[in-house]
């Protein structure tokens, strides 16, 4: 029954009054009076107290506390230099479900109080945007995301679902393959590094094949516009 407010007086003449409760019975008021004329009498299994407060026991409300991917994570380059290491994570445009897989408190009543945010932080710039997720009112203990931006292929991301604070609740750290997946990001990296930062544009060298056309414009992009070309062999 819906908490109601009362005001005014409540009274009640009878001969007898005769009250039986299983559990406890609780009689709330700033001032309450019982006057009888015959026996007052009181029976309580574990006692009867009169005149002390018993502070009442709230219900923690219940947050999410893990969740896990229900899709198959799928293999990739480690990026780290090694060219053999492996790497577990997600592919460009492939869709992948996650689950909150436990709660602090129980299911809550309704599950579309809970809320999804996919954050990422620009490790170039260091600018954090806390959510790109195309639909960022999605809510519900499952949801499916398709990996469809380039832009973030090579980057780790973080998979947050929450109640109440995303800051404190469930989080997943997520790493997104290269569009090549078994390129190693870091060997590519360093290539780069050596061609457009270095002033060596003369590493591409293609003398002797067929795209020794191709290797001259690149050489010539490299040497002249070192940022440009950078993010182009990135794209």
């Amino acid at each position: 029954m819906a908490e109601q407010s009362k005001t005014g007086q409540i009274r009640i003449f009878a001969k007898n009054i005769t009250g039986n409760a299983s559990g406890g019975i609780l009689a709330e008021s700033r001032y309450t009076r019982n006057t009888a004329g015959g026996k007052h009498v009181q029976n309580g299994g574990s006692g009867v107290n009169n005149g002390n407060n018993r502070a009442r026991t709230s219900i923690e409300e219940t947050r999410v506390k893990t969740i896990e991917c229900i899709t198959e994570l799928d293999d990739g380059a480690a990026n780290d230099g090694s060219v053999t290491g492996i790497k577990k994570g997600i592919l460009y445009n492939k869709s992948y479900t996650f689950q909150v897989k436990e709660f602090t408190n129980g299911e809550p009543k309704n599950p579309n109080s809970v809320k999804w945010a996919l954050s990422y932080t620009d490790p170039e710039t260091n600018q954090y945007t806390e959510n790109i997720l195309v639909n960022k009112n999605f809510t519900g203990k499952q949801i499916s995301i398709n990996f469809g931006s380039t832009g973030y292929c090579g980057r780790d991301l973080e998979l947050k679902a929450y109640i109440s604070e995303a800051s404190s609740e469930g989080k997943l750290p997520v790493f997104m393959h290269n569009r090549f997946r078994w390129f190693d990001g870091k060997v590519i990296d360093d290539e780069l590094k050596l061609r457009a930062d270095d002033g060596k544009p003369w590493l591409i060298n293609q003398s002797g094949t067929s795209l020794c056309g191709m290797a001259c414009i690149f050489y010539l992009f490299a040497k002249e516009q070192s940022v440009q070309y950078k993010q182009f062999a990135k794209e």
